[in-house]
C-alpha cells in the first residue's frame, strides 16, 4: 500500500527536491489509508534488545546470501543444480544454517535473532520443532537439518509454495489485530473469523479452501493441535462451498478438426518455428500431455520405433513420486502424421 507514495518519490531529481502530491491523487488515497489504519496495526519491535546479534538471511531461485548486523561478517552462495529444485522453504532454511556456520566465530556463545521473509522458518521454531535446542551431538544435528527437508518433501512442491503464501496471508491478517496474540497454536476462534472473512471479501470458494489447508498444514510441520479440526471450522469450508459455489465454464475441447485445420494453415512448414508448432500440438493432442510436460522433453526422451514413438516423460502432476512414465503414439503412413513431424522437427 506504498507504490503510489514510492512511485512520486522517485519522480524527485534531487532529494530536497518540493513534490506537489495534490497532483497524485492514488498518492493522497495511500495516505488517507494509512492514516485510517495504522493505528489499528499490531505494533512489533524491529529489534529484540535480548539479543546479542542480529542475523539477517535470503534464499532465491537461484542464490541465498547472508550477513551479520553490525559486523563485517556476510555470506553468499550459489545453489547446485541438486539445490535449485528444492522448495522455496528448504532454501530458505539452508541459507539460514550456511550463514550461522559461516559466521561461527563470532557468534559462538551468543542470542541470535535471525531475521527471514520467509514463514515457513517461523514454523520450524514452533511446537515439535522448540526441542531442537536440546540436540547437541554434531551428528544428531546434521540429521535434524536433514528432517526439516524431509518433512517438507512430504508434500509436492507447487503445493508446498501455495500452503506456505496461504499461511503468510493469514498471518498478515492476524497481526492486524493486537488481541490475536497467538498464531501458532492459533485459536479456533481466529480461525474461524478468519475464513468468514475471507468469505465476505473473496468470490470463490476455493481461496477459503486453500486457507483452510494452509493452516492445516502449517499446524502439522508443527506437530501442534490442529484448529482446522474442529468441526466449526470444517462448517464454515463447507458453507462457502455452497454459498460462493459458481458454475462451472469448461473449456472448448481441442478436437481433430482444430489439428486438421493446423495442418491446413501450416502444411508446408518454411521455418524450424511453424514446425515447431505443429509439433507442440500434435504431441500434446495425441499423448493428452500438459505443458508442463511438454515443455520438459528432451531430445534423448525421444525413442523413435518402427511402429510407434515413444516419449519419455520425467516428471508430471500425476507421478508423485518422479518415477517417470511413458506415452506411446501410434504411428501413420502419412506425411502429416505426427511422429513424422517429430521426427522432422528433431533432425533440423
Amino acid at each position: 500500500m506504498t507504490r503510489n507514495i514510492f512511485s512520486v518519490i522517485n519522480q524527485r531529481e534531487h532529494c530536497d527536491q518540493f513534490v506537489n502530491i495534490f497532483t497524485f491523487p492514488d498518492c493522497i488515497e495511500e495516505l488517507r489509508f494509512w492514516q485510517e489504519n495504522i493505528l489499528s496495526l499490531k505494533p512489533s519491535e524491529l529489534f529484540n534488545i535480548y539479543s546479542d546479534f542480529h542475523v539477517f538471511t535470503d534464499a532465491s531461485d537461484t542464490g541465498a546470501g547472508g550477513f551479520v548486523s553490525d559486523s563485517a561478517y556476510i555470506f553468499h552462495k550459489m545453489w547446485l543444480n541438486h539445490e535449485k529444485v528444492r522448495s522455496s522453504t528448504w532454501r530458505e532454511i539452508k541459507a539460514i544454517q550456511i550463514c550461522l556456520k559461516s559466521c561461527n566465530k563470532v557468534l559462538r556463545n551468543s542470542t541470535i535473532t535471525v531475521h527471514t521473509d520467509n514463514q515457513n522458518a517461523r514454523i520450524f521454531s514452533s511446537g515439535f520443532w522448540n526441542n531442537s535446542d536440546l540436540v547437541q551431538s554434531s551428528e544428531l544435528k546434521m540429521l535434524l537439518s536433514h528432517l526439516r527437508s524431509t518433512v517438507i518433501d512430504s508434500r509436492a512442491k507447487t503445493t508446498v509454495s501455495k500452503y506456505a503464501d496461504g499461511f503468510k496471508r493469514f498471518l498478515a491478517w492476524a497481526q492486524k489485530y493486537p488481541e490475536i496474540d497467538s498464531i501458532l497454536p492459533a485459536s479456533e476462534l481466529y480461525v474461524s473469523l478468519y475464513l468468514q472473512h475471507l468469505m465476505q471479501t473473496l468470490n470463490h470458494f476455493s481461496l477459503v479452501e486453500t486457507a483452510f489447508y494452509s493452516i492445516k498444514w502449517a499446524h502439522k510441520l508443527a506437530n501442534l493441535v490442529d484448529p482446522c479440526d474442529s468441526d466449526l471450522v470444517r462448517s464454515i469450508v463447507e458453507s462457502s462451498k455452497r454459498i460462493l459455489n459458481r458454475p462451472v465454464q469448461k473449456k472448448e475441447p481441442i478436437d481433430a478438426t482444430t489439428i486438421k485445420t493446423l495442418f491446413n494453415r501450416f502444411c508446408n512448414p518454411r521455418t524450424l518455428r511453424d514446425l515447431r508448432l505443429l509439433s507442440i500440438c500434435t504431441v500434446s493432442y495425441a499423448g493428452f500431455l500438459r505443458y508442463s510436460e511438454l515443455c520438459s522433453i528432451k531430445a534423448n526422451n525421444l525413442s523413435f520405433k518402427p511402429e510407434y514413438l515413444e516419449i519419455f516423460i520425467s516428471s508430471s502432476k500425476t507421478d508423485c513420486y518422479s518415477k517417470g512414465k511413458s506415452v506411446v503414439i501410434k504411428k501413420k503412413n502419412t506425411l502429416l502424421s505426427r511422429s513424422n513431424f517429430v521426427r522432422l522437427h528433431k533432425s533440423r
